[in-house]
């Protein structure tokens, strides 16, 4: 491997270079090697496989927008999308093959890698994973989960404006330890669809494409020093309602017995591998529950607003830790 990275707690090792990743030096031990390149997955193209998960596509007859297999006698799953990339990963998560036409980006290919294909890696792992987003506030974590499109990325880039290391988006790989329920550093970068661009900087143009002829930008915080490199105990888990609230800004505590079921929905690639992963899953974030205090938050309609959201949260998380500086940031 000439290639070292860090992201989710895992040290990966490519033959190649992957885009977005935080870069170490080698040689290291990889927890995940992976092979990128014309060929490599060419020994799985077996026609058959088990099903685990499909997303269909644009129209009757088309191929799946994403297919999920299991292959090779469980040895394997294969995930195939339909603009023709394809990712094989064994079953024990610590190795990765990835393919692709010359017509698609590399950088879309591994934004392939650094999602999807990484939570399935993950969930292969026994590692639970939020669909969450997660910023760095004096020496702790505070989570944002939710559906897509519920403003995960958005709170995490307007607390970058402000100052705040962002520790890591879309996924939040959670481990557990002396200080308690931890949160791994991701991909430093935050991914923008061009309305939440304008509402943080002015203007769409203010951020580069992501991919090309993809509208989502790119918030890169490759050599961010605010972003921390290692995992931080998590103080504290929004989950952003799907209700907005048109007269303000709103907080729920939540407790009991509601809270956990939430938590298992917002589990980060929990429609398959469910047998295997769902009852580790279940067991750990019983424990977040118990451990972590867990809020619901509601927000205007109004994306201009998400600044006073922001303001806000920190306001709440100084109730919650009292002893927690005002003011200070990591």
């Amino acid at each position: 491997m000439s290639y070292f990275y860090r992201a989710f707690g895992l040290t990966f090792g490519s033959s190649t270079p992957v885009p977005w990743l935080r870069h170490i030096q080698g040689p290291r031990v990889a927890d995940v090697t992976v092979e990128l390149g014309a060929g490599v997955t060419r020994p799985f193209l077996e026609p058959l496989g088990e099903e685990l998960h499909r997303w269909p596509g644009d129209g009757p007859g088309s191929r799946p927008a994403l297919l999920v297999e299991s292959i090779r006698e469980g040895d394997f799953l294969r995930v195939a999308y339909g603009d023709g990339a394809l990712f094989v990963v064994d079953r024990t998560g610590s190795r990765v093959f990835g393919s692709w036409g010359p017509g698609l980006p590399d950088a879309r290919g591994g934004l392939y890698l650094l999602t999807l294909v990484s939570g399935l890696l993950l969930r292969l792992r026994g590692i639970t994973s939020l669909h969450a987003s997660a910023i760095a506030v004096d020496g702790v974590a505070v989570a944002f989960a939710g559906a897509s499109g519920a403003g995960k990325s958005t709170l995490a880039a307007a607390f970058s404006r402000m100052g705040i290391g962002v520790l890591t988006d879309n996924i939040a790989a959670l481990g557990g330890g002396a200080e308690g329920v931890v949160v791994q550093p991701g991909v430093p970068a935050v991914f923008l669809w061009p309305q939440s661009v304008e509402a943080l900087l002015g203007r769409t143009e203010a951020l580069p494409r992501a991919l090309p002829g993809w509208e989502k930008r790119a918030l890169s915080l490759a050599g961010d020093p605010r972003c921390p490199d290692r995992a931080m105990p998590l103080a504290a888990l929004y989950v952003l309602d799907d209700c907005r609230a048109p007269d303000g800004i709103g907080f729920h505590a939540m407790s009991g017995a509601g809270v956990l079921p939430m938590l298992v929905a917002h589990t980060y690639g929990n429609y398959f591998l469910a047998s295997r992963q769902g009852a580790r899953d279940f067991a750990f974030l019983a424990r977040v529950s118990q451990q972590v205090p867990v809020r619901r938050l509601r927000r205007p309609d109004d994306i201009s607003q998400v600044g006073e959201t922001c303001d806000r949260i920190l306001a709440d998380l100084a109730q919650l830790s009292p002893g927690r500086r005002e003011g200070a940031h990591v």
